[in-house]
């Protein structure tokens, strides 16, 4: 397996995560190649599919759209329909879908006041094939991104046009998260970056990916914002937007582990001291 050849593979998938999340679906609808050669070219005749399977949706979109001018009826500006842009789901990347969705690793569907179990028709799936771009590989690889963002969803049915507009806007944490975040550092009273010397404050930019990464670092958008006031608090600041997330990394990385300690700490009877805990406090200099 040459370096070059998982280049190649990767620029066909449009991307590594794209290819990464392919070979996952492969790995859940039971794909066992016996060797690299045979791998690269199930993918390359995966892509090949895909590749039609997108551009029949391109052509019976634009016979929908064609038939709403005619007819003088316009679909509002980043609507979705996916009767206008469906395509054929073949089984294995259904079965590959499924897998996905109903793995341990999604948690899309965790939300507390969700009840029973995920029911999912067949048009929905196909719909929700469409939305991510009628590429299995893509369509994992955006909802993986959206689960890391701590996005969730009580019903099937309100995934398919957060995916659709995920894909459309490259935007993975959700427009509601991305507006909390924006209107918290864009104001008057955050003091999360440095004012440069002798100069007026510089404008902030804000690129999507490191919106979603600052927001995945802490699981959702409500620890990103505790997150970030509790650096505030500390006293940080950066010059650039993108600086703040290796600090929400290492401030979250901190949290895990203090609570990964206390159940060890109050590991002893109730109502009595652990002792390792009463000696590091009595060992600790006064603040």
């Amino acid at each position: 397996m040459e370096p070059a050849e998982l280049d190649k593979l990767a620029e066909e998938a449009h991307g590594a995560e794209a290819l990464m999340a392919t070979l996952r679906a492969f790995d859940m609808r039971g794909a066992r190649p016996k060797s690299f050669a045979e791998l690269a070219t199930l993918l390359r005749d995966h892509f090949v599919a895909a590749a039609h399977r997108r551009a029949q949706s391109l052509s019976v979109a634009a016979a929908a759209a064609a038939a709403a001018g005619a007819d003088g009826t316009a679909a509002p500006v980043g609507s979705f329909h996916p009767a206008a842009t469906h395509a054929p789901l073949s089984p294995d990347d259904s079965t590959a879908l499924v897998a996905y969705i109903s793995s341990e690793q999604c948690q899309l569907f965790a939300v507390p006041d969700a009840s029973g179990d995920l029911v999912v028709e067949p048009a929905a799936l196909d719909a929700l094939f469409a939305a991510g771009g009628c590429e299995i590989g893509a369509v994992i690889a955006t909802l993986h991104k959206m689960d890391a963002c701590g996005r969730r969803f009580a019903r099937f049915d309100d995934l398919i046009p957060a995916l659709a507009e995920a894909r459309e806007t490259g935007c993975h944490c959700g427009p509601e998260a991305q507006q909390r975040l924006l209107d918290y550092l864009g104001g008057e009273s955050c003091r999360l970056f440095a004012e440069p010397a002798g100069g007026a404050p510089a404008e902030l930019e804000v690129s999507l990916d490191a919106l979603d990464a600052l927001v995945a670092a802490a699981a959702g958008v409500d620890g990103a914002l505790a997150a970030l006031q509790s650096l505030e608090a500390q006293g940080k600041q950066v010059s650039r937007f993108d600086e703040l997330v290796p600090l929400v990394k290492q401030h979250v990385a901190a949290q895990q582990q203090q609570a990964a300690q206390q159940p060890q700490q109050s590991g002893a009877p109730v109502g009595a001291a652990p002792a390792a805990a009463a000696a590091a406090d009595a060992e600790a200099p006064a603040q």
